[in-house]
Parts: C-alpha cells; sequence; structure tokens
C-alpha cells in the first residue's frame, strides 16, 4: 500500500467503532465512525453538527479512549470533559505541520496517540486560506491533499478516527448552459458536469460563500460542504475527496403534507454518503418525535430538486434519479436561511 500500511495491520486489533447514540444514524454508517478514517460531517447553523461532536468526545472519553477535540475558529467549552485534550489552530499551515509531526511520531508513544480527533471549523481556516492566497481551485485541491495525506497516515498507524465539523454552504446551478460537448470532450473532462457552472458571486456586499451560475439558471438550490463551496470553487474536488470515508449532511425536512397555509414541522434529517462507492444512504431520521412518518417524508424530498423552506407556496417537482443523486436533499431556501441569520438574501436576476 502506498501508505505503508500492512495488510495484517488492517485486519487485527481494529478498536471499535465511535456510536453516535442514534440507531439509525449508526447503521448507516456501519457502526458509527471507524478507525483509521477520516469522516466530514457539515450542515447548517442549528441542525446539531456540534452536539453530534461533543456527544462522539463525550462517549470516547467516558470509555477511556484518548481524544483530541481542534478548535479552528470559535472556543468549544468543554470544560466538563477533564480527560479531553483540547487546541484551538486558525492556520491551514498549522494543520499542516502538526499532522506532518503527529504523522511522524513512534506508534508507542502515547502522548501523541489519540483514537479519536474532532476538528471543529477546519472549513474556515481552508477558506480564509484560499481567500488571503487569492488561490485557484487546483492550489485548494493540492493544499487539501498535502493535509489529508498526513491526516490519513496517522489515523492508519495509529488506529485513530478522524471527524471533521464543517459549514454547509448555499449553491446555485445551471444544468442547461452552454452547448452540449463532444464526446472527446465529454471522456476527457468533467466541466460538463453541475459543478462547471459554479461561479463565485462577487459583489462586494455579498459573501465569497454564496455562488450561482452566470447564466440563466432552474431553481436548484444546493447545500455543500463549505470545503467544496468556497472561492476556489471547481470540478476537481474528487482527488482530496477520496480521503474521507463518509460524508455526513445533517440538514432540516419539512412536513409538505401540510396545508401551505400553515408553517411546516420541521425535523432533522442525516444523509450519508460513500464516497469511495458513491452511494448515498436513504435520509435517516435524527429526532426522537420525528414519528413514524418521517421515512416517508424523508423519501419523498430525496427525490426532489426544488427547495421546500417554511414560506415556500410551491411543491417540490421530481428529478430524474441522476439529478437527484447529485442534489442533497431536503435542500431550504436561500432566503430561508438567510431569515435564520437575520441576513437580506441576494437578490435574484434571472429573468
Amino acid at each position: 500500500m502506498s501508505l505503508g500500511i500492512s495488510l495484517s495491520q488492517l485486519l487485527v486489533d481494529n478498536p471499535k467503532p465511535f456510536a453516535t447514540g442514534c440507531e439509525a444514524l449508526d447503521a448507516a454508517l456501519d457502526g458509527g465512525f471507524r478507525p483509521r478514517a477520516i469522516y466530514e460531517v457539515f450542515g447548517p447553523p442549528g441542525v446539531g453538527t456540534l452536539e453530534l461532536g461533543v456527544q462522539l468526545a463525550t462517549n470516547a472519553v467516558r470509555a477511556d479512549r484518548p481524544t483530541l477535540w481542534m478548535d479552528a475558529h470559535l472556543s468549544t467549552a468543554l470544560d466538563h470533559l477533564d480527560a479531553l485534550q483540547h487546541t484551538k489552530l486558525d492556520k491551514f499551515s498549522h494543520y499542516v505541520y502538526f499532522f506532518q509531526q503527529l504523522a511522524g511520531q513512534e506508534r508507542d508513544d502515547g502522548d501523541h496517540r489519540y483514537a479519536l480527533i474532532v476538528i471543529r471549523g477546519l472549513s474556515k481556516v481552508v477558506t480564509d486560506y484560499v481567500n488571503v492566497a487569492e488561490a485557484t481551485h487546483q492550489f485548494k485541491n493540492k493544499s487539501l491533499i498535502t493535509l489529508f495525506t498526513a491526516m490519513t497516515k496517522y489515523a492508519h498507524a495509529h488506529r485513530t478516527a478522524i471527524v471533521l465539523l464543517n459549514d454547509a454552504m448555499n449553491t446555485g446551478y445551471d444544468v442547461a448552459a452552454g452547448p452540449p460537448p463532444s464526446p472527446s470532450s465529454a471522456a476527457s473532462s468533467s466541466s460538463s458536469s453541475l459543478a462547471a457552472h459554479l461561479v463565485p458571486y462577487s459583489d462586494d456586499m455579498s459573501s465569497p460563500f454564496l455562488l450561482r451560475s452566470s447564466a440563466r439558471r432552474r431553481a436548484v438550490q444546493v447545500l455543500r460542504s463549505a470545503l467544496v463551496a468556497n472561492l476556489a470553487v471547481g470540478n476537481n474536488d474528487q482527488v482530496w475527496e477520496v480521503f474521507l470515508k463518509r460524508r455526513v449532511a445533517l440538514l432540516w425536512a419539512w412536513d409538505v403534507s401540510q396545508p401551505w397555509t400553515r408553517i411546516p414541522t420541521k425535523h432533522r434529517i442525516a444523509v450519508v454518503h460513500d464516497l469511495g462507492h458513491n452511494t448515498t444512504t436513504v435520509p435517516v431520521p435524527l429526532d426522537a418525535d420525528a414519528g413514524a412518518d418521517t421515512s416517508s417524508t424523508a423519501d419523498a424530498h430525496t427525490s426532489s430538486t426544488t427547495a421546500a423552506g417554511p414560506h415556500s407556496r410551491k411543491r417540490s417537482r421530481p428529478a430524474s434519479d441522476n439529478l437527484a443523486s447529485q442534489a442533497v436533499p431536503c435542500t431550504p431556501r436561500l432566503a430561508d436561511l438567510c431569515a435564520q441569520q437575520g441576513l437580506t438574501p441576494l437578490p435574484d436576476n434571472t429573468t
């Protein structure tokens, strides 16, 4: 193997996975977050990504499994976990150096051997890094490959599970822009994919995270990880996504069966994407009071590419299986996310 890990080392003495406390989510993750792997959990504000990370760290500490919590932006209050190692790094280069040094430590070095590492806000560090450097998409990809290579070497050598807690950013797509590509160009590049129609919204008063197509687009609003949707957006993120075992999206789902004259009830769901096999699970309910109708409601959302926010007056349209597999289900409208944060949504200039 390229990372120098023997097959026998991968098959024996493999620690138990870290359970989330939600049986349905643990089942979708094959028992939980497994050692020797990197996971990403992302979602909009208030959906529970931080709570999930804290629960993982709490369970690990109570099981006497060495745990490291790393803050990249905001400091997390974890004083109640005395045995937890807690640090803060706010520079991308610091993370690269830190994991390169950890990967070079001896396996028996107990001071630097962690069973679980939780990193909160790495996407913010990456965003600041590419913004300051005015970096291209290729530069971002190379930087993340360097970081994830060091993470993977450490995770395999020390049987560590690494969980990234990141933000979700809104993206807009135009699936009909431009002429159809020739067979030769389609085979040699993926520029005809949905991601190829993403461009930064560069107005002075706008956020670099909110993206829209430069041409007329269909009303498809998709929440993606902020590691993907940032100023260095592009269509080759798969070169570093291969280091991730699973990506978990925590999202809101609304009960669209209720009359539109009322604000529909909502509940939380999790969508697990296996990046290695390019498969996505059926949305998993996270709230205990979601009821037995949660799965049917979530299935209805899965085949939808139109936002179903609390104030939407149009029902979702079914989409083809191909498009639905690329759009994160149960995505709220940009206007709803802005309203939750007290922000003014960007105007839509489409005609």
